[in-house]
């Protein structure tokens, strides 16, 4: 009996001591990660003209940078991440610095609360006045998210039971328009919606955030839980009339920042509503990302799922165009802050748990030098390797501000588990 409490306390100090490492690792992880975004950051900050806000990289090497009006073509839906980032290096930190440069950049964007061209708004608005108001609550801030959902609720459609998403969209062959077109990104700007009946109690923000989710869980999600990129619906009666992708692959594949918004976006419907088959959609996404058969031993995926599987797309794709098909940073930071949260709402520990090693080695993959910028390189943004659109020859194998307000969101999650 003794030698069997021996073996038995034994075995627990053990498991302390590995767990105790690991939390020590976890915790470095989010310092290194913090620490290289205050130096990138700065310099950012002192490189950018107030007003301006940088998305990526040109092709010539030159950040590129836009205005904060709203505009039709939608160029400007990253514009809120630059000072989401400010926002979470001051929540991190608590040095007032970083919240006099986040106030003066997320006061400059203001503007976007009128933005009508595009559904967007959502990630604009949240990713900016958002996280204002999550770590400076004010009466200013509210009323400019308030606002915002108003605007928003311009592009509802009481008929098709969605937000639309563009005016029009046509296939990159030009076989197909659609004047009704919805893509899986668009339930990220529910955010948008859920918050404003959360200020304001309101149901008329409500409604068509639970239309808008419940359309998107029956028409975009395939059964083995991947996402549909793009949904054409027939504005006059409601019905599907395709579904087709525009940054994806072909119409069939999964393209993977398209699956990190379907997994965010249920895990933050779900947070708002606690509706069950949020939950298990979310659930359902997640396991298709983490357990996919062409997921990279690093975690990092590439910009689709199944690249040269399907034959029904309609771009230029030339199968010896890349070395390696190009992996995509900014999904698997989506993907890593959605599980940091998805897995505070599944019963099973064990699942939780896996939720949680995956996002932790998308993040430790992220923070290694292979994706992770040195201080003053990759024009001071702090990730390396995203994609825009491979189709589109957008933004192939760049940094995204939206890749680095991602990561830095689910470092401080991780931070908060520790």
């Amino acid at each position: 009996m003794k030698v069997f409490l021996l073996n038995r306390a034994a075995t627990l100090l053990l498991a302390a001591v590995v767990l105790m490492s690991c939390s020590e690792n976890e915790q470095r992880l989010v310092e290194k990660g913090f620490e290289r975004a205050a130096q990138q950051y700065e310099l950012m900050y002192e490189a950018t003209p107030m007003g301006m806000y940088p998305r990526t990289v040109n092709n010539s090497g030159e950040t590129r940078l836009i205005g904060a009006e709203p505009l039709k073509s939608g160029a400007n839906w990253t514009n809120g991440f630059y000072p989401g980032v400010l926002w979470m290096l001051y929540a991190h930190t608590g040095d007032v610095q970083w919240k006099a440069k986040a106030e003066k950049v997320t006061r400059a964007l203001e503007v976007q609360k009128n933005q009508i061209y595009h559904h967007d708004i959502g990630f604009i608005i949240m990713a900016s006045f958002g996280k204002a108001y999550e770590y400076c609550p004010s009466e200013y801030y509210k009323n400019v998210i308030v606002h915002a959902a108003g605007s928003q609720l311009s592009r509802f459609s009481e008929i098709t039971g969605t937000t639309k998403s563009w005016d029009q969209w046509t296939s990159r062959g030009g076989t197909y328009t659609t004047y009704y077109p919805v893509i899986i990104d668009n339930l990220m700007n529910l955010d948008l919606l859920f918050k404003a009946y959360e200020l304001t109690g309101d149901e008329k923000f409500l409604k068509p955030a639970l239309s808008h989710a419940d359309k998107t869980m029956a028409n975009h999600i395939r059964e083995d839980g991947s996402a549909y990129h793009l949904v054409a619906y027939n504005p006059e009666t409601g019905e599907v009339d395709a579904r087709k992708t525009s940054q994806g692959f072909s119409d069939s594949s999964a393209w993977s920042r398209g699956q990190a918004w379907a997994i965010y976006g249920f895990t933050m419907c779900y947070r708002f509503t606690k509706k069950p088959e949020y939950l298990e959609t979310a659930m359902k996404a997640a396991d298709f990302f983490i357990n996919h058969k062409n997921l990279p031993e690093d975690s990092i995926p590439y910009w689709d799922f199944n690249i040269g599987e399907f034959t029904d797309y309609e771009w230029a794709y030339d199968p010896e165009r890349f070395e390696e098909e190009p992996r995509d940073a900014s999904a698997a930071a989506a993907t890593a802050s959605a599980l940091l949260e998805l897995k505070n709402y599944v019963d099973d520990p064990a699942k939780a748990q896996q939720y949680r090693d995956a996002a932790v080695k998308m993040l430790s993959s992220l923070a290694s030098p292979a994706y992770m910028a040195e201080r003053g390189e990759n024009n001071y943004y702090l990730l390396m390797h995203s994609v825009a659109s491979v189709p589109h020859n957008s933004s192939i194998d760049k940094p995204e501000t939206y890749a680095d307000y991602y990561f830095l969101e689910a470092l401080l999650k991780l931070k908060n588990d520790l």
